[in-house]
């Protein structure tokens, strides 16, 4: 029996492991900064993490002592003013600023940055905006990641002055080295309709590529023995290196520890199974990391790699073709399909959408960046030995040119992709469903399409009750616009929006955020409505007729006080400020609410407040 069940027995115990380890990192407590006003922080800037116009913003460490005079650090994001020219990466700086939470309020649909920040253990953010907010203590730096720094400012320097057009010199830089900063919004936006997305962030795929062609290059040059010992000594550092300087994303570190243990086998005369060599990665990197089980690069490159070694022998079997062209043809084909298999769940439900030509797409996408990528890689050496590069800057061109444009029709084709919600109980059972298809093409057993037929009828079942839970939703959503007033009404799959002029400016901004909150609430029509820009007091009432929420929008500094606002009272049970009025406004407004014994939401502290109502 135990040798019978071995394998599933395994199994369980390395789920066991995982569930564990699980739940050890999600009931994980951190210690919490108690920020006083009369507080001296002491923070170190670690790392320039994000360059911008009005703010650089480091990953910074804060260092506090309590009142028994213990020092306590913190991670935090510091955003020194674009206009200090005084302090940088590696200073120490003395300052009474407050350090603050990260919000975690947000619109429904829109970038959670507090989530994204927690993943990389960060919570608190500080703002700099002049010297005379800081005293530089000293000049601690790190010298490996200050040479990574340099490397980095080196590769994106020459690509600007070798590419002339910043639109190919953005581009470029995103599928180099993964900065996005010179990237084209309208660009982008095509690359994730039509499935590409992944060639714009440097990924495994990037680092196979560069894995793939050095290997080869060793291979030639030298005796296998010697090859072995070189791709250790040579290839590893290398990997790494484009690695931290990328980012050090977890889809690339995932690709690099799995590189790390089949070049390790090699030296050591071993076979290491690609499974194996997976896994064993994949539990390094949450040894080590563990926020790294939510990230979703993490699960998505994951998903891919496993699909492919799952399915791919099983789909390139379908086709039997001789010639050496069409067979990479296929071979392509059956990578790009298999991938998709286990990673299309997590494409749904994260970004509620799936686009239905991502096959034609990649096919002609995918090379031609691969081969961008190693261009950008010689034009940098080449560049950097003072060698002509006028030839692969042409050849450079001509390829984003032809990529941009297929591209670009592919993005404009009307069905090219379709929005779909699901839920997380749905997603699961699309996971049981694939598994049980598995299963049933792998045993062959009549039998063995039970599981697969009960898993579709669950699947059946949620989406249905998911279908009626959306008909019966009837609420007001007033949600955070900058300088703006924002409000949802829903019914169902129909949504009316009510915002102002100076909302609607941009366009293109405009529609892409409308598309968002249509994708997170399931909205599928559309009407709008504009306000004028000007002072008003919005009642929203709610559904049981209990009482009534009031909207205070597009106030002046100059506003009436609470009490002026709102002389009767009684069936008043929230107030609301939405960014249309300035913040410390609101925060006026909160101290007189709270004398009145009002609650009063602030949508540029605590994000889009939801209100169950009537449908009218």
């Amino acid at each position: 029996m135990r040798w019978k069940y071995r394998k599933r027995i395994g199994l369980l115990l390395q789920l066991h492991i995982f569930l564990l380890g699980f739940n050890c990192n999600s009931f994980q407590t951190n210690t919490q900064l108690n920020p006083q006003h009369d507080n001296e922080y002491i923070i170190h800037l670690l790392q320039l993490d994000n360059p911008g116009e009005k703010y650089n913003r480091y990953i910074s460490k804060i260092y506090l002592k309590d009142d028994t005079h213990k020092t306590h650090h913190f991670k935090a994001y510091t955003y020194l003013s674009s206009s200090l020219k005084d302090a940088g990466m590696g200073d120490v700086l003395l300052t009474n600023n407050k350090p603050k939470n990260i919000q975690t309020g947000y619109n429904p649909g829109s970038f959670d940055f507090a989530a994204f920040a927690k993943q990389n253990s960060i919570q608190y953010t500080v703002f700099l905006n002049n010297n005379q907010e800081w005293i530089k203590l000293k000049h601690h730096e790190n010298s490996f990641l200050s040479l990574l720094h340099l490397m980095r400012k080196r590769i994106i320097s020459t690509l600007q002055l070798e590419l002339e057009n910043p639109l190919e010199a953005g581009l470029t830089e995103a599928l180099l080295i993964g900065y996005k900063e010179d990237l084209d919004e309208q660009l982008q936006e095509q690359y994730t309709l039509t499935g590409v997305s992944h060639i714009i962030a440097v990924s495994g795929m990037h680092l196979g590529l560069i894995f793939s062609v050095l290997a080869s290059f060793f291979d030639l040059l030298a005796k296998r023995k010697i090859a072995r010992y070189l791709g250790f000594g040579l290839i590893l550092p290398f990997l790494w290196t484009f690695a931290l300087i990328s980012g050090a994303s977890a889809s690339v570190l995932r690709s690099v520890v799995v590189f790390s243990v089949v070049l390790w086998g090699n030296v050591l005369l071993k076979k290491s199974g690609s499974m194996n060599a997976l896994f064993a990665s994949a539990f390094m990197l949450l040894v080590i990391r563990p926020s790294f089980i939510s990230d979703i690069g993490f699960l998505l490159s994951y998903a891919a790699v496993l699909s492919i070694l799952i399915y791919e022998p099983l789909i390139s079997k379908w086709i039997y073709v001789k010639n050496k062209l069409l067979k990479q043809l296929w071979s392509m084909i059956s990578i790009t399909l298999s991938a998709q298999i286990l990673t299309t769940p997590f494409v749904l439900f994260h970004f509620k959408q799936f686009p239905v030509l991502f096959l034609i797409t990649n096919m002609v996408a995918v090379p031609l960046s691969n081969l961008v990528l190693l261009l950008a890689i010689l034009l940098c050496f080449t560049s950097m030995l003072f060698l002509p590069t006028a030839p692969i800057v042409f050849v450079i061109h001509c390829c984003i040119q032809m990529m941009n444009g297929y591209i670009e029709k592919i993005a404009n084709i009307p069905f090219n992709s379709i929005q779909i919600k699901t839920t997380l109980p749905f997603t699961i059972c699309l996971f049981a469903a694939i598994a049980c298809l598995t299963y049933f093409f792998l045993s062959k057993k009549k039998r063995s399409a039970l599981p697969f037929f009960c898993s579709c009828f669950l699947l059946l079942l949620i989406h249905q009750i998911g279908r009626y839970q959306l008909s019966t939703t009837k609420r007001i959503l007033v949600l955070q616009a900058k300088n703006a007033t924002c409000i949802v009404h829903q019914h169902g799959s129909q949504g009316i929006l009510i915002t102002s002029t100076k909302n609607m400016n941009n366009k293109t901004l405009f529609k892409r955020q409308l598309q968002s909150l249509g994708n997170a609430l399931d909205i599928a029509e559309w009407k709008l409505f504009t306000l004028k820009d000007q002072a008003a007091v919005i009642e929203l009432n709610n559904q049981n007729g209990v009482g009534k929420a009031i909207l205070l929008s597009g106030f002046t500094a100059f506003a009436p006080s609470v009490q002026q606002l709102i002389p009767e009272r009684e069936r008043v049970i929230q107030l609301i400020a939405d960014g249309s009025t300035q913040l410390w406004k609101i925060k006026q407004w909160e101290k007189q609410a709270q004398e009145v014994h009002l609650r009063l939401h602030s949508t540029p502290e605590k994000g889009a407040f939801i209100l169950s109502c009537e449908h009218r």
